[in-house]
């Protein structure tokens, strides 16, 4: 069973929800400022409200066969390598496994990263605990959208009700992203860059963690050793059309920055803010593996982290991980062209929007991919 509801989870009546044992799993987005609450303090004056989950919980069958229904409300990043799309599908395979009839109503939200897909559909080799099989970088779903696919992907029996964000306060009076869901997730910049910044924290150079503008920023102390290139190449600066970062969708401003925490604590880094055109698309991830493949080249101190995931039966990197896909791997080891790599790109992204579309649930708000 499947419904989709247009006004808000507090509008709702049915029995369950009034008179069932209830469990909630939120995170600190799901906040009202109607009343200054959260989720669970406003369900907790009902008194029949049996368990409280966190994002970070291993949330056991024992936990879930004590409650007749679950509310979800969750702010995703709109992005593959947040833990949330794996947190969700990791929950209804549980349900699913274990036959448990449990109702699950999903708060839906705005997807902060926008409507617009970008990357290619991780392969089933590179499945681990920052990436979902069959998704791309950016999926452009609502994390409400994403659960439907999901209850799909898993033949799921139980039913599945989504709240729509568009009865909600949050939609209402506060925009996408206005709490933080976590420390290194804080602002609309931070969503929108984050399919492709993020990758450099899978490698020596600091992706802005530890700073005001964590995945807008990116550099190291040996960022110096970039300089030559300029000189040898005769280009006027790193934010010329020249420049092997240039990208129409962004300008690519040079700075300084000393992260308090994660790699380089402490240190001055030299290095770059990413700062969106407005007036154009902007795909980061592109930018972003071109970027990461010109340090590489051009410097002696580059290096990826080879550390293996924690708990993934591979002998992948992270970074390979969260590229997900050997054709993203082979351009960034030198193997194919930026053109080879725009082309896969778009094939892959074509892809996901002919399977994703059947899910929208909001029909005037579709995905779409930069062209």
């Amino acid at each position: 069973m499947f419904s989709f509801r247009t006004s808000s989870i507090f509008e709702q009546e049915d029995k369950l929800l009034h008179k069932g044992s209830l469990g909630v799993l939120c995170d600190n987005s799901a906040w009202y400022p109607s009343s200054g609450e959260y989720l669970w303090e406003i369900l907790q004056k009902r008194g029949n409200l049996e368990k409280i989950f966190n994002p970070e919980d291993d949330i056991e069958v024992e936990d879930l066969s004590s409650i007749d229904a679950l509310i979800i409300e969750l702010q995703d990043s709109g992005v593959r390598y947040s833990p949330y799309p794996n947190l969700i599908l990791k929950l209804f395979r549980t349900l699913k496994d274990n036959s448990l009839d449990i109702a699950v109503y999903v708060v839906d939200k705005q997807n902060p990263a926008g409507r617009c897909v970008e990357g290619s559909m991780l392969r089933e080799g590179y499945r681990s605990e920052i990436g979902v099989a069959g998704i791309p970088q950016k999926h452009g779903l609502t994390i409400g959208e994403l659960a439907t696919y999901f209850h799909n992907e898993v033949n799921a029996k139980f039913a599945l009700h989504i709240i729509s964000y568009k009865g909600s306060e949050s939609f209402n009076f506060i925009m996408p992203w206005s709490i933080p869901v976590g420390e290194e997730n804080s602002g609309l910049f931070t969503a929108a860059m984050y399919s492709g910044t993020a990758l450099w924290g899978a490698t020596n150079v600091s992706c802005g963690k530890g700073t005001s503008r964590p995945y807008e920023l990116f550099g190291a102390p040996w960022f110096s050793e970039l300089l030559p290139y300029l000189k040898e190449h005769g280009i006027s600066g790193w934010n010329s059309k020249e420049s092997p970062l240039y990208d129409d969708g962004a300008f690519v401003r040079v700075t300084d920055f000393i992260p308090g925490h994660d790699i380089y604590a402490d240190e001055l880094c030299l290095g770059f803010q990413i700062i969106m055109n407005p007036s154009l698309q902007y795909c980061p991830l592109a930018h972003n593996l071109r970027m990461i493949r010109f340090v590489k080249e051009n410097t002696a101190s580059f290096l990826f982290n080879t550390d293996i995931k924690a708990g993934v039966d591979s002998n992948k990197t992270i970074l390979e991980l969260m590229l997900g896909d050997k054709e993203l791997a082979d351009y960034l080891y030198g193997e194919s062209s930026y053109t080879d790599l725009k082309e896969h790109l778009k094939v892959e992204e074509q892809k996901w929007i002919r399977k994703a579309k059947k899910f929208i649930l909001y029909e005037d708000d579709q995905i779409f991919r930069v062209k």
